[in-house]
C-alpha cells in the first residue's frame, strides 16, 4: 500500500512548519510488514525531506517527522507519545466510517492533545500528529517566530 498527500486538510503555520507532502508504504513480504514513511517539510523557508520506519503507519510518519525537525527543536527529545485513539464518529459500521483520531503527547510537566477527523485513518492520524507538534513547538520550544 503506498499513500501521498500534499496535506490540504492540515491547517498551515508556516511560521512554525509547513508539510509539503508525506508518502506512506506498507510492503508485506512472507507475511512480514515493512512500513515506511517518507514526510517533506519546509522550515524557515527551507526544505528538508527524510525517510524512516515503524511498526505501524503513525509509528513510520512519527518518526519521519522528527527526522525532518533534525535537532532544530531540542526540546522535542524530551516529548513522548501517550495516548492514541481511534473512534468513529458517524455511526456508519463499515469501512468507509469517518473517523476522528486523538494523540497525545507528554514531557514531565505538560499534556498536549490534538484531534483530526477524516474518512482516511492514516491522514487522520498524521494531521493529528502536526497539529500536536505544531502546538508543542509554538508552546515549548525557543524558536524565533518570523
Amino acid at each position: 500500500m503506498v499513500m501521498e498527500s500534499q496535506v490540504d486538510g492540515v491547517e498551515k503555520d508556516t511560521k512554525v512548519f509547513e508539510v509539503i507532502r508525506y508518502r506512506l508504504m506498507d510492503d508485506c513480504i512472507e507475511g512480514v510488514n515493512h512500513i515506511s514513511a517518507t514526510v517533506k517539510l519546509r522550515i524557515n523557508g527551507q526544505e528538508t525531506i527524510q525517510g524512516d520506519q515503524g511498526v505501524g503507519p503513525v509509528h513510520a510518519l512519527d518518526n519521519a517527522l522528527r527526522k525532518c525537525f533534525g535537532g532544530r527543536f531540542p526540546e522535542l527529545d524530551d516529548i513522548h507519545l501517550i495516548n492514541f485513539k481511534v473512534v468513529n464518529v458517524n455511526g456508519i459500521q463499515d469501512t468507509s466510517s469517518r473517523v476522528q483520531v486523538t494523540i497525545s503527547f507528554a514531557d514531565q510537566e505538560t499534556i498536549w492533545e490534538e484531534e483530526s477527523t477524516s474518512e482516511n485513518i492514516i491522514k487522520a492520524s498524521f494531521d493529528a500528529l502536526v497539529a500536536c507538534y505544531r502546538r508543542i513547538i509554538i508552546e515549548k520550544c525557543s524558536m524565533e517566530l518570523s
